[in-house]
């Protein structure tokens, strides 16, 4: 049985992305944020990560990707480094192996494992093969040795790795790109999850850019304000929900609930519907 062969899939990161969509606008800003941090320091290369599952970060990742790529032209690659859990090959619809797996564990060139996407300027590198014990292939000179590889390559390396809390894997990664988004849910991530993932990266050096907020549609109306971020410590950035659907976007009355379980909430504004802050 061919283990390369890709299997259809019924929803793809095409469907999703719309270039006019607030959520695109909101990543442009990132990006541009993140760009102006790059005067004082060079980032060529930023890895998604999040303190627990299912906040977001894979499709935050996928979707600054195809930003850094359409909207400001970067000849973008974005790795699956989720050895865990990947999904980057299932949004591209793309096939699985060969990946980073084969890369770092049996040094297969980084051009035979690139895959290519629907735009030209975007190349994907897929998480690769399943593997007994994925963070062994983690070996910090070998991270470095790929990354550096992969900036002669491409102007700007987008990385999705898994989340800090269940795995060690993150903080490895971290320490071997120039900076390093947190992606929160609100709603959803605990206070205390939130901080003790922000602190994992803090104890390893890594460079932090700021928190993405990813909104969850029971703490915010689809059509108020873009700028919800907040975060003690690191500069926030900004983004909207995880559902990115176009045909599923509801107009909300303008309240946020309060969560008797503590989790992260953004700030009420006073500001009108649609302003940019």
């Amino acid at each position: 049985m061919n283990m390369t062969k890709k299997q259809p899939v019924e929803h793809t990161i095409y469907q999703d992305f719309d270039p006019e969509a607030p959520e695109t606008t909101e990543f442009r800003r990132i990006f541009t944020r993140i760009t102006r941090r790059g005067q004082t320091q060079k980032i060529r290369s930023i890895l998604f990560t999040s303190a627990d599952r299912a906040e977001g970060k894979t499709t935050s990742a996928a979707l600054f990707a195809m930003v850094a790529a359409l909207h400001q032209g970067l000849r973008t690659c974005l790795v699956d480094a989720d050895l865990h859990r990947p999904r980057i090959d299932k949004l591209y619809d793309i096939p699985k192996e060969p990946g980073l797996a084969e890369i770092l564990g049996e040094d297969l060139s980084i051009e035979t494992c690139l895959k290519s996407s629907r735009y030209d300027n975007l190349k994907v590198i897929p998480a690769g093969g399943r593997c007994p014990f994925p963070s062994e292939l983690l070996i910090p000179d070998r991270i470095a040795a790929t990354s550096s590889k992969l900036k002669l390559l491409f102007d700007l390396i987008v990385l999705d790795a898994p989340p800090l809390l269940p795995v060690s894997d993150p903080a490895v990664l971290a320490r071997e790109v120039d900076g390093v988004a947190l992606v929160v849910r609100a709603g959803r991530t605990q206070r205390e999850v939130a901080l003790r993932g922000k602190k994992i990266l803090d104890d390893v050096g890594a460079n932090v850019l700021g928190i993405i907020v990813n909104n969850a549609d029971d703490v915010l109306p689809y059509y108020y304000g873009h700028t919800y971020y907040h975060y003690s410590g690191a500069e926030a950035l900004s983004t909207k929900r995880e559902e990115l659907n176009p045909s599923r976007r509801e107009e909300k009355r303008l309240e946020v609930r309060p969560d008797a379980k503590g989790a992260v909430k953004p700030p009420v504004r006073g500001r009108a519907a649609g302003s940019s802050g």
